[in-house]
């Protein structure tokens, strides 16, 4: 379902399942708020997103289960001021920013996130960042993150930043990543076995 150009949305009781692409599609919206959803996909169907935003200000998802063959929440270019709390993820992608800075010269800032009292169980990632290695003009910014009482169940990569994010394998990997981070905040990540960061010459302040 597409969300286009909406203010003061909300998206309640409902449940969905076997979508053929991304469930709930958001772009160029305000002020809106997802709650007692769920979002059904098979593990192995491609592009399932749970919740996809770009060119969006202002989403709360809270009390949602997401299942997925992608990411349980994908935000993208031009996504702030997102709250995302009480979401259980799994299996799928984890909630995830990007994939960014892959030449799009209108890409825009990603800023002001906060995941707050999440359950991943079976995801192949928890939380993750992708980044293409690509030179832009002006390096893209991504700012003022935080993640707090996260519990991690059976996740590959708890904690997935991956600035050489290039599926089709045909990437020039000496070329850095032109997206920086700056704001990062992890607070109470609980029960996870490994940290998994891939990061690449790229710009961290």
């Amino acid at each position: 379902m597409d969300l286009d150009f909406i203010t003061n949305g909300r998206i309640e009781n409902l449940h969905s399942f076997d979508s053929k692409g991304g469930h709930f599609i958001v772009f160029g919206s305000t002020n809106m708020t997802f709650t007692n959803l769920s979002l059904i996909s098979p593990a192995n169907n491609r592009n399932t997103d749970g919740i996809k935003i770009s060119h969006t200000n202002g989403i709360n998802i809270t009390s949602v289960t997401i299942a997925t063959g992608d990411d349980c929440v994908a935000m993208i270019s031009g996504t702030k001021n997102v709250r995302i709390t009480d979401v259980f993820c799994g299996p799928g992608h984890g909630i995830s920013v990007g994939s960014l800075g892959g030449g799009n010269p209108l890409e825009l800032p990603v800023e002001d996130i906060v995941v707050m009292n999440c359950t991943f169980n079976g995801s192949s990632n928890g939380v993750q960042i992708k980044t293409w290695p690509f030179p832009l003009k002006t390096p893209l910014k991504v700012s003022n993150f935080t993640y707090e009482d996260i519990i991690m169940i059976n996740v590959q990569n708890p904690i997935f930043i991956n600035q050489q994010y290039c599926p089709e394998h045909n990437c020039d990997m000496s070329v850095r990543s032109y997206v920086t981070f700056s704001s990062f905040y992890l607070l109470r990540l609980n029960k996870y076995e490994s940290l998994h960061f891939k990061i690449f010459n790229s710009f961290i302040e």
